[in-house]
């Protein structure tokens, strides 16, 4: 639990990004990844990829998805996962 809990306290959104969408990939057609991983990439692109995880709050996340009105199904589970890690 221990290691997990240091992985979140220095994960980046580039690292947990690059090693969902190798999941993600598995699970979904070409068409809905590709997609998919162009939203993640603008909102890698708009934090940062080198941003932490951890610093990242909740509120952001709202005001960002509110403002930008981006709702997007992998990155919402993107952002939830790296909580929950």
């Amino acid at each position: 639990m221990a290691e997990e809990n240091e992985f979140v306290q220095i994960a980046v959104l580039a690292q947990i990004s690059a090693t969902f969408l190798d999941q993600y990939q598995k699970c979904v057609q070409p068409n809905t990844y590709k997609n998919d991983g162009l939203f993640i990439k603008k909102f890698i692109d708009d934090f940062g990829h080198d941003t932490i995880i951890n610093n990242i709050s909740i509120q952001s996340l709202k005001r960002y998805f509110n403002n930008d009105c981006l709702t997007n199904g992998a990155i919402t589970t993107l952002i939830s996962l790296s909580y929950n890690i």
